[in-house]
């Protein structure tokens, strides 16, 4: 797309998307699975990181609109968009990535998670691969002392985007399960020697949440 046209699209949805977001969201009957403990810390207003892959926001945007969640959003001209939209949605935003500002936004995510905040990462962004957790999350959750509770959902019908992340849109009035996993704690005093491993176990727990939540539908692990 050239990007004069870019430009001009990313200024429209900027304008239309919080709309459109809720316009769709309040068709979709929504079930949640496993929300028990999330609820009661949003509601005892304890402090956690959820954690999901960047396919998979659209529903839980709309799910936990005007929470005060606080995401990690890149810098990259699509995360300005997205910026704009979950801002008129209720949410807060802290900007960078592992590929740009992420030194300065890890610090302000973590300073927000000390204070009580809810905190937001998509660990496969901003530009994939696809499905790979980067680190980011497990120093995050270290430092910062705060579970890990990895969130997805699946629709029944849907869009899927010939994008990267091969982004997930519900069709209007579908049926959708946002599934939540259970808390992930990381010991604050981690050796640097059992990151990856922490990483390839989270990465495997986002995984096979999605599976379930795709089984859910009678999908198997080629639909995810």
């Amino acid at each position: 797309m050239p990007r004069k046209s870019k430009i001009i699209t990313y200024l429209i949805l900027q304008f239309i998307g919080p709309w459109l977001i809720r316009l769709l969201g309040y068709t979709l009957r929504i079930e949640r699975v496993n929300y028990e403990t999330v609820d009661r810390r949003i509601n005892e207003r304890q402090s956690f990181l959820f954690c999901l892959w960047h396919g998979r926001m659209l529903v839980p945007i709309f799910v936990h609109r005007n929470q005060k969640i606080i995401p990690m959003i890149s810098m990259h001209s699509d995360g300005e968009m997205i910026t704009s939209i979950v801002k008129k949605l209720g949410y807060g935003a802290v900007r960078g990535s592992s590929k740009k500002g992420g030194k300065q936004a890890f610090d302000n995510l973590l300073e927000h998670l000390k204070n009580g905040d809810i905190g937001a990462m998509l660990p496969d962004g901003p530009t994939g691969p696809r499905h790979h957790l980067k680190k980011g999350t497990i120093f995050l959750a270290a430092q910062s002392g705060v579970p890990i509770i990895p969130l997805t959902f699946a629709a029944k019908t849907y869009w899927k985007l010939n994008s990267w992340d091969r982004f997930i849109i519900p069709k209007p009035f579908t049926r959708c399960v946002v599934y939540y996993g259970d808390p992930v704690t990381v010991p604050e005093d981690i050796p640097l020697d059992e990151i990856e491993s922490r990483r390839e176990q989270l990465e495997a727990v986002m995984m096979d949440l999605l599976r379930t939540a795709e089984n859910h539908f009678g999908r198997t692990d080629q639909d995810v």
